[in-house]
This record gives C-alpha cells, structure tokens and sequence, in this order.
C-alpha cells in the first residue's frame, strides 16, 4: 500500500511539472508557424522585387529604343513609361521597407525562439531529473516493498516462535504445578517426621532434666552441708577478728553507689580519671568527651570536648595511664580516640583543640599518654596497626603493623616498650627502641582464645 500511495504521488507531481510547460510548448509552436508565414512573404517580395526590376530594365531599354529614333512617335508611351518606372520605384521602396519590418519581426521572432528553446531546455533538464527521482522512487519503493516482504516472514517466523515459546510455558506451568504438588507432599511428609522427633526428643529432653534435677539435688545437699560447715567456721573466725580490732585501719567497701552520671547520649564507651582522681571524663556515642567534678557529679572545665566526627571510643588524661600512676607538667591534656579513625587532642582547661592526629585507616579503639613523656602517646586501631605520636607536633614518628586486629594498647615498664590486645585472643609486647620494622617480632602472650 506504501509503494502505490508513493508511486501515485510521482504521477500527480510528473503531470504538474508537464502542465506548467504546456503552454511553453504551445508559445514556441505558434513563433515557429508566425516565422514561417514571414518567411513565405519575404519571399513573395523578393520574387515581386525581380519582377519589377525587370520591367524597369525593359522600360529603359524602349526609353533608348525611343531617343534613337523614335523620340516622337513614341514620346508619350515614353513618359508612360516613366510614370509607370517612378511608380514602380515607390511600390519597390515601399517593397524594401515592409522587408526590413519582415526582417525584424523575424529577428524578434528568433529571439523569442531562442529563449523558448532556453526555456524548452530547461524544462527538458527538469522533466529528466523528475524522470531521475521517479527511478529512484520505484526503485526505493521496490526496496520498501522487499523490506516489508522480509518484515512479513520475520513476523511470521516470530508468531511461530511466540506460539511455540508460550506451548514450552504452558507445558512448563503443567509440570511446576505437579512440582508444587509434589513438594506440597513432601512438606507434609517432612513435617510429620519432625513432629515424630520433636515429640521423640522433648520425651528425652524430660528425661534428662528429670537426671539433672536429680543430680543437682544431690549436689545441692552437698553443698549446703559443706556451706554450714564453713559458715559456721567463717562466723567463728570473725567474732574473733572483730573482738580484736582488725576493721579499725583496714580496707573500705563500699555498700552503695555514691554517684550516678547521665554522662552521654547513645551509651559510654569508656572513662577515665585526672591522676588526681578529681575530675572524670567519659567518652561515647555523641561524639564528645564529658568532664565531671568526681566529688559532686556535676559538668566541670569546659564541660564537653567536641570536634570529633564519630562515636569516641577511648578517653585518657595526661600524667598517667588510665589515670593511674605518672605525673606530667604543664597543662592537663584529654586524648580521645573514635570511630571516624583519628585521635584528638584537647586542652582540658579551655576545651580548645590541639591536634586532629590521623592515619588510621579504620576505627581507633585505643589511646593513652606516655607516662613518662607527655609529649607521647600511643594509639591501635582495627585496621591492624599501633601507632606512635608526638604530640609536640602533632606527627605519627612510628608505625607498627600486627598480624590482627588492635583492641587495646598502653604502654609498658618503659617509654620504650608498647602492650598491645588483638582480636586474635593475643596480647603483644613490642619494643619501640629497636630498628624501624624490627618492632614487627614482638614477644606474644596467647591470653584468651578470642577477642
């Protein structure tokens, strides 16, 4: 249908292009018929032309005739003759003049077909790439024809493939359905062996306790002699103790909290006293450190140490580590280590940050001072390293790479030595005085079996 719609357009477009160049054709029919005509009359008065000058040779010849001799005899056929002569000459001028009017309707006539066939050219020019561009329609038509042809098989052939494809689904249906069927059974089945066991193993499950209660009853009896027997010597022993004195200097215990501290948002992961033991700091998962009065409870100092990006896992005081022991010079510093893998260091007294010390490249769970240097500290993280700072500078001066996870780190009987937990169950002593990469064979503990 596409190709006789096109094929019908050219013909439409073909009579229009003829149509306008018609009346052309028609115009140069008509110069040439006119060109003609003139040329025949032309001709007509140059075949007049010849016949007039031969009478004037004739009537000349009787004029010599006549003055030799016949000059009055034939004197009046003479002027006659004259007369009819100068009317000739005015019929012949009258003659050359409608030939030179003939001349230039020719003329313009030739001009006029010069220009019609310019135009009859250009049509011929046009008619033959109309005549170009209709070839190529039919062949393009012939080629839209083809493509169609091969859309219809494909069409054909992917029908086909569609009917066979949707048969294997339907067939593949049928046999999931008888599958599901199956399984449904099987399922029925299953449940049913298991509930057997089920009901087989609470039978045993009641036995066994039945023997544990036993046994432990037994056990129990036992026990409850054994405890009389040494609670009665245990109550002997402390009258004795307290009829001599022994509790008048010795050792406290406390029988009740004496403070309780709302001190983070989202949970405390670790805190840590002044050597002095009166303030203390607690680090968690609103990313500060909080500095308490020990004795009242309430927010001391600058309250909250912030900067941190992520849950703070670790919190110490400079002159000691942990807050035990150790003494430092100058200002009170906190070392806060958490999950956005850096350690800060903060001023306690204004709460300003010193250093953001980062090269971690996964959580710091630990950090702590160097008793001895609290220009030193020492930090372990989950991406397997222990790191040495100099916090003078705010630089890492060693780094120390082990074979597990780090979830604890301080420092050891020296400035020189670092003890480190891993994930691996292992606690590690390394020497921070050996060569760089000889620290990397520490003398290892197997403490625990994991973490």
């Amino acid at each position: 249908m596409q190709v006789e719609g096109l094929l019908r357009a050219l013909q439409a477009r073909n009579r229009v292009e003829i149509d306008a160049f018609v009346a052309v054709f028609e115009a140069h029919s008509g110069a040439q018929r006119h060109a003609c005509h003139l040329q025949e009359r032309l001709t007509a008065l140059q075949r007049q032309c010849a016949e007039l000058g031969e009478d004037n040779e004739a009537a000349q010849a009787h004029l010599r005739a006549a003055r030799n001799g016949e000059a009055v005899a034939r004197g009046a056929a003479a002027t006659d003759h004259s007369t009819r002569v100068s009317q000739l000459m005015v019929e012949l001028a009258a003659s050359y003049k409608q030939h030179a009017e003939s001349s230039q309707q020719v003329i313009a006539v030739r001009d006029q077909l010069a220009v019609a066939v310019g135009e009859l050219s250009a049509a011929q020019e046009a008619l033959a790439v109309a005549a170009r561009e209709r070839d190529e329609s039919r062949a393009h038509g012939c080629e839209l024809a083809a493509e169609l042809e091969m859309s219809r098989a494909a069409a054909e052939a992917a029908a086909v493939e569609a009917a066979a494809r949707l048969s294997g689904r339907n067939e593949a249906l049928a046999t999931a359905e008888a599958l599901e069927a199956e399984n449904a059974q099987l399922v029925e089945r299953l449940m049913a062996m298991k509930t057997s066991e089920v009901e087989k193993m609470n039978e045993i499950h009641d036995l066994y306790e039945d023997l544990q209660r036993q046994k432990k009853s037994a056990e129990m009896r036992a026990m409850a002699s054994d405890l009389s027997a040494a609670s009665a010597a245990s109550m002997s022993s402390l009258g004795d103790a307290m009829r001599r004195g022994a509790f008048g200097g010795g050792t406290y215990f406390p029988a009740r909290k004496r403070l309780a501290v709302r001190a983070n948002a989202g949970g405390t992961h670790r805190v840590a006293f002044t050597p002095g033991g009166d303030v203390l700091a607690t680090a968690g998962d609103d990313k500060t450190v909080a500095l308490w009065d020990a004795g009242t409870g309430h927010a001391t100092g600058p309250e909250r140490l912030v900067g941190a990006t992520g849950a703070l896992l670790d919190v110490d005081f400079s002159g000691g580590d942990g807050g035990a022991g150790g003494g430092g010079g100058g200002a009170t510093m906190v070392l806060g280590a958490g999950t956005d893998r850096a350690v800060r260091l903060w001023d306690a007294t204004t709460g300003r940050a010193l250093h953001t010390l980062t090269g971690h490249a996964d959580k710091v769970c630990a950090a702590r001072f160097c008793p001895w240097d609290a220009t030193r500290a020492v930090s372990a993280s989950h991406d397997r390293t222990i790191k040495v700072w100099d916090l003078s500078k705010g630089f890492c001066v060693a780094s120390i790479l082990c074979a597990s996870n780090c979830n604890a780190v301080t420092w050891g009987d020296g400035a020189g030595t670092v003890v480190s937990g891993h994930f691996d169950g292992a606690a590690r002593v390394w020497d921070l005085r050996r060569k760089p990469g000889a620290a990397a064979d520490p003398a290892e503990i197997k403490a625990h079996a994991q973490h």
